[in-house]
């Protein structure tokens, strides 16, 4: 049920999602991992439903709970880091927000700060506001600008809005009109 919840939060089932990771929790004993995960998906439904204090708890639960060895370099372990980095951005924390998506970045590759996708076009968007906001203004720009243009019509329109909002926002608060 775990592997379905994430399945259903990848293509935007939320209720669906929300379901199956509540019931996947309930059976997951002690099974530390596992319960990660469930925590994982909850979280992000947290995060669309607008609930940002819960998503970021629930990301952070997740992240405690999970065995390090286990969770390091996963794809859980990555959507937790951009949570949680997110929440740091809405808290005007750049800083934090720059470290709390390094291991997001572990998936990445080799590539560097300004590969055009990273995880995916959200995450560079937000790690590209972070950056503005923390004086790296041209790097910001570029990876915002970079975001916007590796998203694309299969992206789910919740990601494609959170995009151009941030680079918006962004490009207005640096007087680009």
């Amino acid at each position: 049920a775990a592997r379905r919840a994430f399945l259903a939060m990848a293509v935007q089932r939320i209720d669906t999602a929300r379901d199956l990771a509540q019931v996947a929790l309930e059976q997951a004993g002690d099974n530390d991992y596992l319960v990660a995960r469930c925590l994982t998906v909850l979280s992000a439904v947290a995060g669309v439903d607008g609930d940002f204090p819960a998503m970021a708890a629930l990301a952070e639960r997740a992240d405690a709970k999970a065995p390090a060895a286990q969770w390091r370099g996963t794809v859980g372990a990555a959507v937790t880091a951009h949570l949680r980095a997110y929440r740091a951005l809405l808290l005007a924390r750049p800083v934090e927000c720059l470290k709390l998506a390094e291991p997001a970045l572990e998936l990445a590759g080799p590539q560097g700060d300004l590969s055009p996708v990273l995880i995916n076009p959200t995450l560079a968007a937000i790690r590209g506001v972070a950056m503005t906001e923390d004086g790296e203004v041209a790097k910001g720009l570029e990876l915002l600008a970079a975001a916007r243009a590796s998203a694309d019509a299969a992206l789910p329109a919740l990601y494609l809005g959170l995009i151009a909002v941030l680079e918006h926002r962004t490009a207005i608060d640096l007087g680009y009109v």
